[in-house]
């Protein structure tokens, strides 16, 4: 559906964005004109209203993970957004990483991890078009495997990393001191089983 002039009216947004014939694509390029006006604060309501409005739309997945990363920090509705998004299209490596970095927000690494590892399982995530994503799960998972101090498994992964990109210069450094911190705590428990 061409729109040449958006509705100014949130009232007449919505009965367009209602309309069976507005695709997924016009509610994107309608997210766009909205920023560009400074009307963020509409987006939730038009994201909804063409969600209900579309429920049988095979882009409907693309809809809920573009409506979670309109705010990211409203855990709790992304959360909810992104596993519909993946109820419906389980192989979205994407959400699997939204929802991951969503999860580690609130604290639940160990959740986030499932879902890195869950994203780095699908093929797709390995063309060429995808390294950026890939990269961002790799180091998600080594920081995260890094905290729980799992240094061995967290190289794995930073090296796994580094081998898509070598230009991640704050890496090498880490993956550097990860292996000298792997030294020192054989050479600390060989000190304490010597005592």
């Amino acid at each position: 559906m061409k729109i040449d002039n958006y509705p100014s009216d949130i009232t007449e947004t919505l009965n367009v964005v209602k309309q069976s014939a507005f695709s997924v694509d016009d509610l994107f390029m309608l997210e766009k004109h909205l920023v560009a006006e400074g009307r963020n604060s509409e987006l939730p309501i038009i994201y909804q209203t063409w969600i209900d409005n579309h429920a049988s739309s095979p882009s409907l997945a693309l809809a809920y993970f573009n409506y979670a990363c309109l705010d990211l920090t409203n855990f709790a509705r992304a959360e909810v957004l992104l596993h519909k998004a993946l109820e419906l299209y389980p192989k979205f490596f994407q959400a699997h990483i939204n929802l991951g970095n969503c999860l580690k927000r609130q604290n639940r690494v160990d959740e986030a991890m499932v879902y890195w590892r869950a994203a780095l399982q699908n093929p797709a995530i390995r063309l060429p078009k995808n390294k950026a994503v890939q990269i961002t799960a790799l180091n998600n998972l080594g920081q995260a495997l890094q905290n729980n101090f799992d240094y061995h498994e967290a190289s794995v992964f930073f090296n796994a990393s580094l081998a898509l990109d070598q230009n991640q210069k704050d890496l090498k450094d880490l993956v550097s001191s990860l292996v000298l911190g792997r030294q020192m705590m054989r050479y600390v428990k060989a000190a304490i089983m010597l005592r």
